[in-house]
């Protein structure tokens, strides 16, 4: 077995061996010695014939028994009167303990009751101080720093405090109310600049804000805004595919532009669509001579046919004041 362990893994099983079998006959050692000088004490000072002398004076007194060996000598009468002293004693000790323990019961629940009133009285007061530090975080909007409020305050009521539910209600409803107003904003720029992810993430916030409180924004409102960031994205892809150079750049942002509109139930015009593509077919041929080649034509599925000339729209020209 030895030849199939590596040598250094071998070396360190074998000498931690040797260290736990050591330990183990140095444990056996300290044993062995330290009772054999408790034996050797208990018999020098006679402890074992003085607790065998206890133990039967005892018994004795107890009414138990009187044949061990250095039990007192008394008769039978004798016995029975120390074991109906010892019982009659036990008795006493019984009921005496159950007057005690009865008796003083009624006391404990009084000053439990007293305990629990004081207690009210002091995380009552402390859970208004903490309502007044979360309405400051509520006018903020600071809704992490409430949530380690409404945390102590959860610890409060679980020790007896009683909360002011109205001025709670209050607190929560500012807090969410703020925030979703920073939020509303924030949503608001990222729909202009057609940001879908940001918005939606934006708006799924506010949805849980109007789970807990009412925060003054209704769902329809939220909808229109996420319509918003569907057409600000599909119109910055309209705006890549008429800056575009390449036709199949501009293929692929059409593609992309009907799957978009297709998942999300987005209404865009197909004549739109095809007019982009006729025009910047038509430009990129009479400004470059652009002649595709046939692996384009195959990817995007164009048929060479003649394309009309589109008119070019004229520049805006503001009127001279």
């Amino acid at each position: 077995m030895r030849h199939f362990i590596p040598r250094k893994v071998f070396r360190h099983t074998s000498s931690l061996n040797r260290v736990q079998k050591r330990n183990f006959q140095f444990l056996q050692a300290f044993f062995q010695y330290a009772g054999k000088l408790c034996y050797a004490v208990i018999r020098t000072t006679g402890a074992q014939q003085f607790s065998q002398k206890t133990t039967a004076k005892l018994m004795g007194r107890m009414g138990v028994s009187k044949s061990l060996k250095h039990s007192p000598e008394m008769s039978e009468a004798e016995l029975l009167a120390n074991r109906i002293k010892w019982t009659g004693g036990l008795k006493k000790f019984w009921i005496v303990t159950n007057i005690c323990v009865f008796g003083f019961m009624p006391v404990a629940f009084w000053i439990m009751h007293k305990r629990k009133k004081r207690w009210v009285i002091e995380h009552t007061a402390a859970l208004e101080k903490h309502i007044e530090a979360g309405m400051g975080f509520a006018m903020q909007g600071n809704l992490k720093s409430l949530g380690v409020l409404q945390s102590e305050m959860a610890d409060l009521q679980a020790l007896g405090g009683v909360v002011n539910q109205e001025h709670y209600d209050e607190m929560i409803s500012v807090a969410h109310t703020v925030k979703t107003k920073k939020r509303m904003r924030r949503a608001k720029r990222a729909a202009k600049k057609g940001d879908v992810a940001e918005c939606a993430k934006l708006l799924e916030e506010i949805w849980e804000s109007r789970k807990i409180t009412e925060v003054g924004v209704e769902s329809e409102e939220l909808d229109e805004l996420m319509l918003e960031a569907h057409n600000n994205f599909i119109t910055q892809l309209l705006g890549q595919a008429n800056y575009s150079r390449s036709l199949k750049e501009v293929w692929r942002l059409i593609e992309n532009i009907k799957s978009y509109s297709k998942r999300y139930s987005i209404n865009i015009e197909d004549a739109k669509i095809q007019e982009l593509w006729r025009f910047k077919v038509n430009q990129l041929k009479s400004e470059h001579k652009f002649v595709m080649t046939p692996e384009e034509i195959e990817t995007t599925k164009v048929v060479s046919i003649p394309i009309p000339n589109l008119p070019v729209p004229a520049p805006n020209v503001q009127p001279q004041s």
